[in-house]
């Protein structure tokens, strides 16, 4: 029974409201029906939470109801929205954004193009003069980069992920693109350590950028590069309407001929200056990506998976790329809106764009549609994703306004202001001075916007949720107040020969120690029983608050059809099979292959790889395959076969494969934790486990081990039941078979033969197949058991090419 809680006020004539208060925070208050007052607003509410809460320092909230931040008192809003008082409001509160707050002003040679601040530590600009530069936190300037003959569009510092960018001395790897129509990788050092001690003050002595590697594909300029999180590759995007694929990796030699495009005089005669500057090798691009009509404006990968990059241009589209494949997997359409800049979410669920037609248009990836909009008053030049909220995004006008949004709630702006130079203020002479045109936006580093505009300097603003920002400021104390040790004697800044390495990592994990583990180290069990943890009465407190916040577990059939449509179907290879399974194999469920040997069942297990990777319409995935090979008898060879079936480059066909060979039914039990992992990356489709029994049957044997047999057994196929259901992937399993004596005496479905696993396997399998033996080539496939499909047979048989029909 629901229960109703009565929020008293000094007067009694006081209309009230049913109100349901729900988040996805931390701060969690008892499920209950709150009768609030229509007079309250955002900060009444907000001390409700605090008070229910009893937090020992109040925390701001903000209010979303039905997709609206309230702005209003509670009886303002549902007049306005015409809601009835017996209606009960579900308000979700979530942690306010404070304020922003003007952290540094940087002076800057020349106007600022593009700035990146996903350097901890540093901040990187590229600028109209051509030259990229590495500033401290400080606002030190480290390093001038020149190199480009034309003004520099965009940087960006690759990521330390991997172990090619950081090199032994301390270097970090840096991309940058230019008007110039080409990119260049530069390693720069970050250790201002003097080369030779003897001769500190030598302004040679300075260790200096190295040029590794500059970029040629394309024929015009470039607007936009990006780095993958793994630091492996590179996009690039120009006015030539291509986006290129590139590796970090450096060559040994020139991979393209020199090229010189037709340029202006002044251009020509700059390179006639340059020209005695050190050589650096000629790249050529592992792909080129063409679909786009137009200039390519912007390019951003993906944060949630490794192949997928997206592209914007002035061809009013965002087309989504698998760059592996080099293919166009996905078009959004938004009707006459050029789109400047792209921003991604860190789910890789939500991408962002800014237009020129005064507007930001948000685009889902998962459930494509019409675009939702974010008026502005003047065109938008720049946006940018928060590196770690899903909700959050900024945009930055051409009047000098930047705002901060939430996703959740798109009527209207967290928080907006003016982040040209010092001109948030008229001046005193009462006139509003003229603002400067927001360029770019950079939201890499999560409690900092890097914001630069028409001037020379850019601009370092702080913005956080209220508990980030006081976590931050206790973490700053506690490290000031830690003196356990005495420290060495501190270094001037020119003995150190440049600035301080980059401050340590805000955020300090928790440790936790495992009952075994403290046994293992002599701790007596008796000891250990009184260490004090949550006790029975708690955790079924725990339990109920729990079950209140997921409500009822029980839901309408109509949602679970809705939920059903996303179900997809594999094609096995022969079409009389897939039209006796409705399709194919069927993802969100288990299906079981069983037979002899010689029936085809690592044949189908190989078909699927190949198939699973075709389009859609062609009865394929677009998806990869993950291999549990517990036989070994899994033949890279056959998939090559089997690709040339299909028209299908057999090498590229591999790489979307992931094979891990079991050794015993421990180990196969290990590898859905790993195979969870991967899943949770996306881009799977197929999962296969060829056999299921093979392992189980070695390690188990005689009726005494039986029991133990099957409930491992019934582990792992849970484990894979989840994984199907929740990531939406076909789970394919080949089992063996084994003699049945009782079935020679009465009639038995499938003969004398059965397979091995019993009723726990049956039971977990959604569909069973049994393949059975005909003449020469040919099979036999039966379908025994389905939850929506009648029993059938099928023919089919072995080929060259794999499953095909007869």
């Amino acid at each position: 029974m629901s229960t109703t809680a009565t929020i008293t006020t000094s007067s009694s004539s006081v209309r009230t409201h049913a109100v349901v208060l729900k988040t996805r925070t931390q701060y969690v208050i008892p499920f209950e029906k709150y009768m609030i007052p229509v007079t309250w607003r955002r900060f009444h509410l907000s001390q409700l939470i605090n008070k229910v809460l009893a937090l020992p320092q109040p925390i701001p909230f903000d209010f979303i109801i039905q997709g609206e931040m309230l702005r209003t008192s509670l009886g303002e809003w549902t007049a306005a929205k015409g809601v009835e008082e017996e209606d009960t409001l579900e308000i979700e509160y979530i942690e306010s954004v404070l304020p922003p707050e003007k952290v540094a002003s940087v002076p800057h040679p020349d106007w600022v193009s593009s700035i990146d601040c996903g350097l901890k530590g540093y901040f990187l600009t590229g600028s109209y003069d051509t030259c990229v530069r590495l500033y401290n936190e400080s606002r030190e300037l480290i390093h001038t980069i020149p190199g480009h003959q034309a003004p520099v569009s965009s940087v960006c510092a690759i990521s330390p992920a991997s172990d090619a960018i950081i090199t032994s001395d301390g270097s970090q790897l840096i991309a940058s693109a230019s008007y110039d129509s080409t990119a260049r990788l530069v390693s720069v050092p970050l250790d201002l350590s003097p080369v030779d001690p003897e001769n500190p003050d030598s302004p040679e002595n300075r260790p200096l950028p190295t040029p590794l590697a500059s970029l040629y594909l394309h024929t015009s300029a470039l607007s936009s590069i990006s780095a993958s999180l793994s630091g492996r590759n590179i996009l690039t995007g120009g006015w030539d309407n291509l986006v290129g694929v590139w590796s970090t990796d450096i060559p040994d030699s020139d991979e393209v001929d020199e090229v010189v495009y037709p340029i202006s005089g002044d251009r020509k005669k700059r390179r006639k200056v340059t020209k005695d500057e050190p050589t650096v090798v000629r790249k050529a691009p592992l792909n080129v990506l063409k679909s786009h009509t137009n200039r390519v404006s912007a390019v951003a990968w993906s944060p949630s998976e490794a192949n997928c990059g997206f592209s914007c241009g002035w061809d009013f589209t965002v087309r989504m790329w698998d760059v592996e494949a080099g293919v166009c997997t996905n078009t959004f359409t938004s009707t006459e809106r050029a789109m400047l800049d792209l921003a991604v979410t860190c789910n890789g669920k939500t991408v962002v764009t800014a237009n020129g037609d005064r507007t930001v248009s948000i685009f889902s990836v998962t459930n494509p549609g019409p675009a939702t909009n974010l008026p502005h008053n003047t065109p938008v030049t720049a946006v940018s994703a928060h590196p770690t909220s899903a909700h959050h995004i900024i945009s930055g006008c051409m009047d000098g306004t930047v705002r901060i949004w939430d996703l959740r709630s798109t009527q209207s702006a967290l928080e907006s202001f003016v982040a040209s130079g010092d001109q948030q203020s008229p001046p005193e002479t009462g006139k509003a001075q003229q603002r400067s045109k927001i360029l770019s936006l950079d939201w890499s580093r999560g409690s900092l916007i890097g914001i630069h505009f028409r001037s020379l300097q850019f601009n370092i603003h702080n913005v956080n949720s209220y508990t980030a920002t006081i976590s931050h400021r206790r973490n700053i104390m506690s490290r000031r107040n830690t003196a356990a040790a005495p420290r060495a004697p501190s270094v001037a800044p020119s003995q150190r020969g440049g600035s301080p390495p980059p401050p340590p990592e805000d955020d300090e994990q928790p440790t936790f120690e495992l009952v075994d583990e403290l046994q293992q180290h002599g701790i007596n069990v008796q000891d250990i029983i009184k260490l004090k943890g949550l006790s029975d009465a708690k955790v079924e407190k725990i339990k109920e608050a729990a079950m209140k916040i997921l409500g009822s577990s029980f839901l309408p059939a109509s949602l679970v059809a809705e939920t059903r449509k996303g179900v997809f179907w594999i094609s096995t290879g022969s079409k009389a099979v897939d039209t006796m399974l409705g399709g194919g194999i069927q993802s969100r469920c288990i299906s079981e292959v069983y037979g002899e040997y010689r029936t085809g069942k690592t044949q189908l297990a190989h078909t699927m790889c190949v198939v699973t990777q075709l389009p859609k319409d062609m009865g394929g995935a677009n998806g990869k395959v993950a291999y549990i090979d517990t036989e070994g008898t899994f033949r890279p060879e056959r998939i090559n076969q089997i690709s040339e079936r299909f028209g299908l480059e057999g090498s590229s066909v591999l790489e979307n494969i992931v094979h891990a060979r079991a050794l015993n039914s421990e180990h196969q039990m290990e590898l859905t934790k790993d195979l969870g992992e991967r899943l949770a990356e996306g881009g799977y489709r197929l999962v296969i486990v060829d056999s299921i029994m093979a392992l189980f049957r070695v390690d188990y044997s005689g009726r005494g081990e039986l029991s133990e047999r099957q409930q491992k057994l019934a582990q792992f196929l849970a484990h894979l039941t989840r994984m199907a259901e929740e990531y939406n992937v076909v789970v394919l399993l080949t089992n063996q078979v084994q003699s049945d004596p009782g079935a020679t005496m009465v009639f038995t479905a499938g003969g004398a033969l059965k397979p091995i696993g019993g009723h726990v396997l049956s039971h977990a399998s959604t569909l069973n197949d049994q393949n059975t033996s005909g003449r020469g080539d040919e099979r036999v496939a039966k379908l025994s058991d389905s939850p929506d499909r009648p029993e059938g047979e099928a023919t089919y048989k072995l080929a060259e090419g794999g499953w095909e029909d007869v």
